[in-house]
C-alpha cells in the first residue's frame, strides 16, 4: 500500500474535506503552519511579510506548537497585524485549514493534510526528509515551492503570495491535480 491515497490521516480530514468548500477564485484567507516547532521562526516571517499593505488585507490563521521558541514574538506580530487568528497547539487543525483558500507551510506531514483538503500550498523545505517529498511534487505541478530555507526572507514570501494572489490560474491548475491525490480515507 504505497503512494499518497494510503496516507494515514487522522478522520478529521476526511471529515474537512466533505464540508470544505470550493477554493474561490479571489484568495481572501490564508494558512500558514510551518510544523510545531520551526526551528527556523518561518512564521515570524511569514507573519512581517504579510504585514506590508498590498497584503495586509487577507485574513491570517497561524498554528504553533506550545514548544515553539519564538511563540511570543508570534504572538505580538500576529496582534500588531489585524486580521489575523494565532492558534496555539489546537486539537482540530483541519477545521481551521478547511476556511483558507492558500496556505503557507513546510513539506512535512501536514503536506498530506493540505493536499486532502484541496488546499493549494506555498511551501518551504527545511529537513533532509523534505527534499525527497517535494521533489515529485514539484514534478507534477501537486505544490508551489518557495525554495531551499536557505534563500528564503520576507521579501521572498511576500512576492510569491503577490504573485499567486493576483494570478488565480495557478491556484485553480493546482486545486485540480490534487483533489483525487489524496482523498483522505487511507
Amino acid at each position: 500500500l504505497f503512494g499518497p491515497k494510503y496516507a494515514l490521516l487522522r478522520p478529521e480530514f476526511n471529515k474537512a474535506r466533505k464540508l470544505r468548500r470550493e477554493t474561490k477564485r479571489k484568495v481572501e484567507r490564508l494558512f500558514v503552519f510551518y510544523g510545531g516547532s520551526d526551528p527556523h521562526n518561518l512564521t515570524g516571517m511569514t507573519i512581517k511579510a504579510l504585514s506590508v499593505p498590498e497584503l495586509a488585507h487577507l485574513y491570517v490563521d497561524i498554528v504553533i506548537g506550545e514548544n515553539n521558541t519564538n511563540s511570543n514574538q508570534i504572538q505580538n506580530l500576529a496582534e500588531s497585524r489585524g486580521l489575523t487568528n494565532l492558534h496555539i497547539q489546537v486539537d482540530d487543525i483541519a477545521a481551521i485549514m478547511a476556511k483558507a483558500d492558500l496556505a503557507l507551510g513546510s513539506v512535512g506531514v501536514n503536506t498530506w493534510e493540505r493536499i486532502c483538503l484541496g488546499l493549494p500550498t506555498l511551501a518551504i523545505a527545511f529537513a533532509e526528509n523534505h527534499d525527497y517529498v517535494i521533489k515529485d511534487l514539484l514534478k507534477f505541478n501537486y505544490i508551489n515551492h518557495l525554495g531551499d530555507i536557505s534563500n528564503i526572507d520576507e521579501s521572498c514570501i511576500m512576492d510569491k503570495v503577490s504573485e499567486i494572489i493576483n494570478d488565480q490560474s495557478l491556484l485553480s491548475e493546482q486545486v485540480e491535480k490534487i483533489k483525487h491525490l489524496e482523498i483522505g480515507d487511507g
